[in-house]
């Protein structure tokens, strides 16, 4: 065997990506409000990134620094680099020696504290109840078994062995709690959650106490109100009456208490008319414009400026242009995306979601020149307010269906159809998934019974048994 030595010459072709592009992706995908933090999140840690708050004047371009009428140069005043480099000495980095110690370099100190929890909330009632120790202390062993609805998860038995207390105990402790607000709290399962609302409202009337019994519940939650009328010795009009009060309890108290971690939609486009036509202007929140000041172009010409400063300024201005730019190409697609929308469904705009036409995100890609995955990542988690109201960007893209005229009808268009028919239906003779599905077979819309029954599910339109009133 022998061994040597060889080189050899491979042409090779891979892909890669910028870290422009990397980022303008990120960008595209964010929604509104995370756009928003992350353009904050940038501002507190670039100083070389500012952003233009003021609003436009007539002479925005003219210069405003006053100059000096005389032409004679007073030697004590300060040059402009060294201007330059007074306005850049609180943004340079600093050792740690030279670092004021009592800064901890936590630019989010100021954010707001987030909302209390549940448990939180009930901890502080606990805190004020004005109870001795022990109580307080077997209160909050109730607290922290309570499940995300506010029921107990643990049965008292069991709390009472972990906290080494009698059952007496515990049953005052549970009873502290579920005095709180609000009622139905640490209740251990529906039917005693019910009972404790109806307890605190004084209306547990022996009626009541029977329909909130576990099986006249899932008689309820089954729509068999005659047999449950029959069972229970009552007309059907004392029934509906009863079940009318129940229906404004609470079967999760806990939710009351949760914070609220919903988002209202922020529009980041708005479709508009314009004459005969539709336009597509910004949305939401104003329009957020990021520039890098000149002032630190200048500060690189400087010769005395040190090679770690001049490494940091170029490092920061690098990352400020790439997000300035990344963000202008996110505000393109998403703008293209909103005259896709005007360009495909014009039907929708006037005249609502029942004219809705098939689209898929690789047919928008194909008017835009883009990837069918950029487009998802352009109307994820994003809303445009057109005339006909607010709606997710995700909204119009579906599959469709040719009618019997030829004509493309989207798959949500059929939804909206369905959900109108339901709508109209006789109540004491609710339309079954077969009857729904022959109906839209006279709109020339041939739609099988069981994509009916998976349309009512996306809509939460129960079946026909559970939507029969008496």
């Amino acid at each position: 065997m022998e061994n040597s030595l060889a080189q050899n010459i491979r042409l090779q072709q891979k892909q890669s990506i910028s870290p422009l592009q990397q980022q303008a992706a990120e960008l595209l995908h964010l929604s509104r409000q995370e756009l928003e933090t992350r353009i904050d999140r940038e501002l507190a840690t670039n100083p070389l990134l500012e952003e233009d708050t003021a609003p436009p004047q007539e002479n925005a371009g003219e210069e405003t620094e006053p100059s000096r009428d005389d032409g004679a140069r007073d030697d004590d005043a300060p040059s402009e680099l060294d201007a330059e480099r007074m306005i850049w000495g609180d943004d340079l980095p600093v050792s740690a020696a030279s670092r004021d110690p009592d800064d901890d370099g936590d630019f989010w100190s100021g954010a707001p504290a987030p909302p209390p929890s549940m448990e939180e909330q009930l901890a502080s009632e606990v805190a004020t109840s004005g109870l001795d120790d022990r109580m307080k202390e077997l209160a909050s062993c109730i607290i922290d078994n309570l499940d995300a609805r506010g029921f107990l998860a643990s049965h008292p038995a069991d709390l009472a062995m972990l906290c080494n207390a009698d059952m007496e105990e515990m049953d005052r402790a549970l009873a502290l709690v579920r005095s709180f607000d609000p009622p139905g709290i640490a209740a251990r399962d529906l039917s005693e959650c019910l009972r404790l609302q109806l307890a605190r409202k004084n209306a547990l009337t022996p009626l009541m106490e029977k329909l909130t019994e576990k099986d006249s519940l899932d008689e309820i939650a089954a729509n068999h109100l005659p047999r449950l009328a029959a069972r229970l010795g009552v007309s059907m009009e004392e029934l509906k009456k009863a079940l009318a009060e129940l229906k404004k309890l609470n079967p999760a108290p806990g939710s009351e208490l949760a914070p609220q971690t919903l988002m209202p939609a922020d529009p980041e486009l708005e479709i508009v008319r314009r004459g005969d036509d539709y336009a597509v202007v910004s949305s939401g929140s104003r329009e957020r414009s990021l520039f890098i000041p000149e002032r630190y172009e200048k500060l690189l010409q400087d010769p005395n400026l040190s090679g770690s400063d001049r490494s940091y300024i170029e490092e920061k201005m690098r990352s400020a242009r790439e997000l300035i730019r990344a963000l202008r190409l996110r505000g393109d697609t998403v703008s293209g995306i909103g005259k896709v929308l005007i360009r495909t469904q014009r039907d929708f705009l006037d005249r609502g979601p029942a004219a809705l036409k098939p689209l898929t995100m690789k047919q928008a890609g194909e008017i835009l020149g883009l990837h069918e995955t950029t487009v998802s990542r352009a109307v994820a988690g994003k809303y445009v307010r057109t005339p006909r109201g607010i709606f997710p960007l995700r909204y119009f893209f579906s599959g469709g269906y040719k009618s019997s005229e030829g004509e493309d009808v989207a798959s949500r268009a059929v939804q909206e159809k369905l959900r109108e028919l339901v709508a109209q239906e006789d109540p004491r003779d609710p339309l079954s998934d077969d009857k729904l599905a022959k109906l839209l077979r006279e709109e020339g819309l041939d739609v099988a019974r069981r994509t009916i029954a998976k349309y009512r599910e996306l809509l939460r339109i129960p079946s026909s048994r559970l939507r029969k009133q008496y």
